[in-house]
């Protein structure tokens, strides 16, 4: 897959030489059968890249069944050196293949699940408090004056603690949820 960009540029950093010899090569991969595509904007490469890379894979998926029988026929111990998928840490991003980029987008997906999970349990127990605290403050309500205003001040100081921890909880929660959701998408 060969892929062309044809936007507009200025004319004094134009070679001709330069634009006759992409010429040729398109000429030439265009009589030999491979495929290529033209593009003005770095979204419509984008595009164009995702979607001819879906159909390769979805192609490549047809496959997999047969290589693995395969191998379990023949059953031959292999001279090469076998790599740890789990370690593609030395690998930079320009170097990963379309597998890496959607594993590490779901594990950061996992990532950003139990962050969720965090904020749904503290949410939960957020709400399960401040009932608990409008119940205390309408059984103030119920005995005399002089109790009355002590237990509302204190429930509604232990209100105000409760408010504080889930405020603590969701500074600590919510990077995590932006930073995972961000690099989850962008793999």
């Amino acid at each position: 897959m060969f892929y062309f960009k044809e936007a507009p540029i200025s004319p004094t950093k134009l070679d001709p030489n330069q634009l006759a010899l992409i010429t040729e090569f398109r000429k030439q991969i265009g009589e030999k059968g491979a495929l290529y595509w033209t593009f003005n904007r770095i979204e419509e490469f984008t595009q164009l890249i995702r979607t001819h890379l879906s159909r390769v894979v979805q192609e490549w998926r047809k496959t997999w069944g047969e290589a693995a029988e395969t191998r379990n026929a023949i059953q031959k111990p292999s001279k090469h050196k076998v790599i740890d998928t789990k370690d593609t840490e030395g690998i930079n991003e320009e170097e990963k293949g379309l597998i890496d980029l959607t594993e590490s987008g779901m594990e950061k997906f996992e990532i950003l699940i139990d962050v969720l999970k965090h904020i749904t349990a503290e949410m939960q127990n957020l709400d399960k408090k401040i009932r608990q605290r409008t119940e205390e403050l309408k059984s103030a309500t119920s005995t005399d004056a002089n109790v009355n205003i002590k237990q509302k001040k204190r429930a509604i100081n232990l209100a105000a603690v409760d408010m504080e921890h889930f405020n603590v909880r969701m500074e600590e929660e919510i990077p995590k949820f932006f930073k995972s959701h961000s690099e989850g998408a962008n793999a």
